[in-house]
């Protein structure tokens, strides 16, 4: 077996809406040893101790607001969702809350360029700003809807997923902001996306239940792996070569071995998962089961 499950973490009762509009999820401060998952129904964050697995403690006052990314080299934790355009801004490790931005959208994904103060802002549509000034960079508007970013260190880019059609964009990052790579998924309705710098691919999991793979430079796609269920989330593990896939509506978690595109397992956690996150760190996955609701830990032992 590759993967374990070590631990279950029991987390607040929540509204049974909770998640649907705004995605109710969490991100890893993994030099910290900290897992942030929000509360909305007490309006706190909560502080996971990734290392024991449980509940250490909260940010208080945060409102019903999600996690929207951790900046891991600033130490900065971004929440959105409160339905008012604004996004709150806290410091790792102290709690203090930065000044609020606020938007003329309500933000969902949030991506930083900690290097040059660059801000990625989406939801469908997309800004870059300078930050903390907010001043907007003025790039212009590509067709689709934005499902998911990301910056990416390794490529110095910002990587954006359309959906409608579905396609990958990534833009260097800088004083001018460079499309360098636009990469097309044909007829594909593609849920979720990973870039592999090291080995230059791209790695998308689609409506139709595919694990799609291509060079970065784009051209055909391959198909890894077929399953029957629409691909909900994938994540890319670059130390085993593991790829993490969720289903909508499922309580598996399948483990991919993209080396020899194979299915390694498939693990049944508890309920449905809504979403999966990954902690580098003590190479584990958690899986949130919005439905008990609780975070299943896992555990991969490599090959």
């Amino acid at each position: 077996m590759s993967t374990v499950r070590i631990s279950k973490i029991k987390l607040p009762k929540q509204d049974p809406s909770t998640g649907k509009d705004n995605p109710w999820r969490g991100d890893v401060h993994s030099s910290n040893e900290t897992l942030y998952m929000p509360d909305p129904a007490e309006g706190k964050i909560l502080i996971i101790n990734t290392d024991e697995d449980r509940i250490t403690g909260a940010v208080e006052g945060t409102g019903s607001n999600s996690i929207a990314s951790v900046c891991q080299d600033r130490g900065l934790l971004f929440l959105t969702g409160s339905g008012d355009g604004e996004a709150r801004v806290y410091k790792i490790g102290t709690g203090k809350p930065h000044l609020p931005l606020k938007f003329d959208f309500v933000p969902h994904n949030i991506s930083l360029d900690s290097d040059r103060d660059i801000l990625l802002v989406s939801n469908r549509e997309y800004k870059f700003f300078r930050y903390p000034e907010r001043r907007d960079m003025n790039f212009p508007m590509i067709a689709g809807n934005v499902i998911y970013t990301k910056f990416d260190d390794l490529e110095d880019s910002f990587i954006i997923l359309f959906q409608n059609p579905s396609r990958l964009m990534m833009i260097k990052s800088g004083e001018e902001l460079k499309v360098t790579r636009d990469i097309e998924f044909g007829d594909e309705i593609v849920n979720s996306a990973v870039v592999c710098s090291v080995d230059q691919r791209v790695v998308a999991g689609t409506e139709s239940g595919k694990i799609l793979v291509s060079g970065l430079n784009g051209g055909s796609f391959t198909v890894a792996i077929s399953f029957k269920e629409p691909v909900r989330k994938i994540l890319f593990n670059p130390l085993v070569n593991h790829l993490y896939v969720i289903f909508r509506d499922s309580r598996q978690l399948a483990v991919v071995d993209l080396q020899n595109s194979r299915v390694r397992e498939i693990e049944k956690c508890s309920s449905e998962i809504s979403d999966i996150i990954f902690d580098e760190l003590h190479n584990k996955i958690y899986a949130l089961l919005p439905s008990i609701p609780a975070l299943e830990a896992y555990l991969d032992m490599g090959r």
